[in-house]
């Protein structure tokens, strides 16, 4: 009887092979939890949901290609806005030396006489000052896309005016509160005012040593948006404590954030 052939070593080889390839791979491991969230808009909304994580890395709102250490909320896609001021794409190319620089100063300027009407209890014309000057800070960063003067000096100087702008604001809040001897109302707005101006603060100190540090729920946009609505609806207060909570809430993401990157 004829023993049974024995597999050559290479043989061997590619049977070991084939049995190691077979074996299904391990689940990758879970990441840890990360702080998530999410305004109640319905997904199919013009929205861009952001994810952010190291290097501040974009992902759409169906949460493709999540990584770790994330942190999460809703603004507005920046294409979504440029196509509702693409109607004013000719008449900014007509006016006579504007220039980015220009809409970012009557954007505060707009906000210096808010706190004006703010300090002298006139709230709804202080909220249509306070729109106009959101809207001024919206339309120098279209124009300077739309007019190809994007600059760092013009970035800048928007960030600086944008700090005056805020500061004013909450001035006028402040003033107005102190004439009313309203110590509850004025530590409010001053707790506000606290958390608006250390909320850019913290991301600047962060992104001298992180390529960026945009995380947490709370941007001027949405600050702006609050105050707006606190103040042509007589809710301020409520907005007012909403700013406060959700400002030190970003702040306390951006701190832990950036210790997390840098550790």
């Amino acid at each position: 009887m004829t023993p049974p052939c024995r597999p050559s070593a290479s043989t061997k080889q590619r049977l070991e092979m084939a049995r190691k390839a077979s074996v299904a791979k391990p689940a990758p491991a879970t990441p840890a939890a990360v702080l998530d969230i999410r305004m109640p808009w319905p997904e199919t909304a013009s929205f861009m949901y952001i994810e952010y994580q190291s290097p501040c890395y974009f992902t759409n709102h169906k949460g493709r290609e999540k990584g770790r250490d994330t942190m999460n909320y809703w603004m507005p896609d920046r294409a979504t806005t440029d196509r509702f001021l693409a109607p004013l794409t000719g008449i900014l190319r007509h006016i006579p030396g504007l220039t980015p620089s220009w809409l970012s100063a009557t954007g505060l300027l707009f906000a210096l006489l808010a706190s004006l009407f703010l300090a002298n209890g006139l709230m709804g014309w202080g909220g249509i000052l306070v729109l106009a000057s959101g809207l001024m800070d919206v339309l120098d960063g279209y124009a300077a896309r739309t007019l190809g003067l994007e600059s760092k000096r013009g970035a800048f100087l928007d960030s600086c005016l944008d700090r005056l702008a805020d500061a004013a604001l909450f001035f006028g809040l402040l003033w107005h509160y102190a004439g009313l001897n309203d110590r509850p109302g004025a530590l409010l707005v001053a707790a506000s005012m606290a958390g608006t101006l250390i909320t850019p603060y913290i991301r600047a100190k962060a992104e001298q040593f992180l390529q960026a540090c945009k995380v947490g729920v709370l941007e001027r946009p949405h600050r702006m948006a609050f105050l707006i609505v606190g103040l042509l609806f007589g809710v301020l207060k409520p907005v007012l404590w909403a700013i406060f909570v959700l400002s030190f809430v970003t702040i306390s993401q951006r701190i832990a954030y950036g210790l997390k990157r840098l550790s």
